[in-house]
């Protein structure tokens, strides 16, 4: 279902642009921290595509390999402050929203940490799990198969809430005392210049089958929450994010791959 929706949003881009569609990023992007990662790209996300609706979002979870010296986020951050850039931890590469995530949890805490990316999200767990790393900033269902063999620990989460189905033993970062509010979501949008009836048609054809118990079911079972932003609120969510990522990454020197 994930692919899918990913799928969309390139076929949107390639209605929007043939030309622009053959040279968007082959790697995946994320819509709101990608114009300042990739401000030369043919296209601009927030311009060519029309949002209709919230689809799916999930925290991602800060993970240890199970022989790090360090169990709770309290410990990290203590001996982070005590060897600053020494602790290393995996993303699926430079640029993702799990770098910017991670950054912003360490900006928060006052803390150093040495970025190691890897070449997507299975490779960095596997990176954990075999000790070459202490720790990462990845998606659940990415980890959730090492965590339940007790390869991986989950230290927090990133987003300021825990969904209802995530176990109460994983805190969240604001629980640990980090203003950080770091959410991966995926949006349903159209073509600049979709008529307006197909977008609310569609927002509530969404908003329809995100509510049937298998689909909610099925997306809690790998690790998303279903959406429950409209239009009006994804929109608003897309102005309030943009700021606050772009100054996160002016603020870190994130830089994407080329």
């Amino acid at each position: 279902m994930r692919y899918r929706f990913v799928a969309l949003v390139l076929v949107c881009c390639a209605l929007t642009s043939p030309a622009a569609a053959r040279d968007y990023p082959s790697r995946p992007i994320h819509l709101i921290t990608t114009p300042s990662l990739m401000p030369k790209m043919p296209i601009d996300p927030l311009k060519d595509l029309v949002p209709i609706t919230m689809v799916s979002s999930n925290p991602f979870v800060v993970v240890a390999t199970a022989n790090a010296p360090f169990r709770t986020m309290a410990e990290l951050i203590a001996a982070a402050r005590a060897k600053p850039g020494d602790i290393g931890y995996a993303t699926p590469g430079n640029g993702t929203f799990n770098h910017v995530a991670a950054e912003w949890m360490a900006s928060a805490a006052n803390i150093k940490l040495q970025h190691i990316p890897y070449r997507g999200g299975a490779a960095s767990a596997n990176g954990i799990a075999a000790g070459d790393l202490p720790l990462g900033v990845l998606s659940p269902p990415v980890v959730q198969g090492l965590i339940d063999v007790g390869r991986i620990r989950v230290l927090a989460l990133t987003g300021k809430t825990r969904p209802s189905f995530m176990p109460a033993s994983w805190p969240t970062l604001f629980e640990a005392g980090l203003s950080v509010d770091a959410v991966f979501w995926v949006g349903l949008f159209a073509p600049a210049g979709t008529p307006s009836a197909i977008v609310s048609r569609l927002e509530q054809d969404m908003a329809r089958v995100l509510q049937y118990p298998a689909v909610r079911k099925r997306m809690n079972d790998i690790g998303l929450e279903p959406g429950e932003a409209g239009q009006t609120a994804l929109v608003e969510r897309i102005r309030t994010e943009t700021a606050r990522y772009n100054a996160i990454i002016r603020e870190t020197g994130i830089r994407a791959e080329n």
